[in-house]
């Protein structure tokens, strides 16, 4: 049977064994922390480039519309305004 001593140490060696465990989960927490922010910048970025790229697309979209709308209008100038011969 062990003494007291030996206990003691047994307990100073297993309380160790814990603290490397805390450090190294507090370690783990702690990049998991950095990666999980990493990701959030990469993904508040990625949905402001896809918002430009809609605002964008809609602007073409009513660039094509108006000359379009150019284009009937001359169009039907031309019918309506007979050139003089």
């Amino acid at each position: 049977m062990r003494g007291r001593s030996g206990v003691e140490a047994e307990l100073e060696r297993v309380k160790g064994q814990i603290g490397t465990v805390i450090r190294q989960l507090a370690e783990q927490m702690e990049q998991a922390a950095f990666q999980l922010a990493a990701t959030e910048q990469r993904a508040i970025a990625a949905e402001q480039r896809a918002t430009a790229a809609v605002e964008r697309a809609n602007k073409a979209e009513a660039s094509l519309t108006r000359l379009q709308a150019e284009k009937l209008a001359k169009a039907l100038m031309k019918k309506l305004v007979p050139r003089a011969a």
